[in-house]
C-alpha cells in the first residue's frame, strides 16, 4: 500500500523533483561502484551531472537566498509582503500573541 503521505511524482514541482532524483542517483552509483560495476556507475555520474546542471539552470535566475543579518533585515522582508498576507488568520492570531 502506498504511503499516503508521499506525494506522487506528477504533482511535484521540478525542482523538487531533481533533487530526489539526483539523491536516487547518487545512491545507486555507489552501489553500482560497491558492485565492481564502474561502466554503470559512470554512467550513472554522468546522469548525476546532467541533474545538477538542471537544478543550477533552475536557480540561475532566482534572486539570492534570504539571509537574514538582523531583525531589521527580517521586518524589511516582511513588509515587501502583500497585504492579503496580514489578514490571514495564523498571521493575526500570531501578531496578538507577541502582543
Amino acid at each position: 500500500m502506498a504511503d499516503p503521505h508521499v506525494e506522487h511524482p506528477a504533482d511535484l514541482d521540478r525542482e523538487s523533483w531533481l533533487r530526489i532524483e539526483l539523491a536516487m542517483v547518487q545512491d545507486e552509483v555507489a552501489v553500482m561502484v560497491d558492485a565492481g560495476s564502474y561502466q554503470a556507475a559512470m554512467a550513472g555520474r554522468r546522469i548525476a551531472l546532467q541533474l545538477r546542471s538542471e537544478l543550477d539552470e533552475i536557480h540561475k535566475d532566482r534572486p539570492d537566498i534570504f539571509d537574514p543579518v538582523s531583525a531589521d533585515h527580517v521586518i524589511q522582508e516582511v513588509l515587501r509582503l502583500p497585504d492579503w498576507v496580514f489578514r490571514h488568520p495564523d498571521v493575526i492570531a500570531r501578531v496578538h500573541a507577541c502582543q
